[in-house]
């Protein structure tokens, strides 16, 4: 969840909007790996396969939804599935401020 200066809490939905946060953390590709260190909170992060794949789709804006469709095209999973594994991802992801809504 991501707190707004007005204290209202904005959670991600398929239609939310969002991308990389800007400056990303220094990140690196090891195999099929990103690993990533964010240098403002010296956190260190090793993302999975599916989880850099998401990371590199980022680098653009898109919304939720445009991104579980293409991850369901790409991994033939079902569309619930989908987003019940991407969503609390991004949520911990936005948490960490490692991606941003974009309005």
């Amino acid at each position: 969840m991501f707190l707004l200066q007005t204290g209202a809490i904005m959670t991600i939905t398929s239609e939310t909007r969002i991308s990389q946060a800007s400056p990303p953390p220094l990140f690196s590709e090891v195999d099929d790996e990103v690993v990533m260190l964010d240098v403002i909170s010296g956190c260190y992060y090793n993302l999975d396969p599916v989880g850099s794949d998401i990371w590199k789709r980022l680098q653009n804006v898109m919304s939720v939804g445009e991104l579980c469709a293409a991850l369901q095209r790409d991994y033939n999973a079902d569309a619930e599935t989908i987003q019940h594994d991407v969503i609390p991802w991004l949520d911990q992801m936005l948490e960490r401020d490692l991606i941003i809504i974009i309005n």
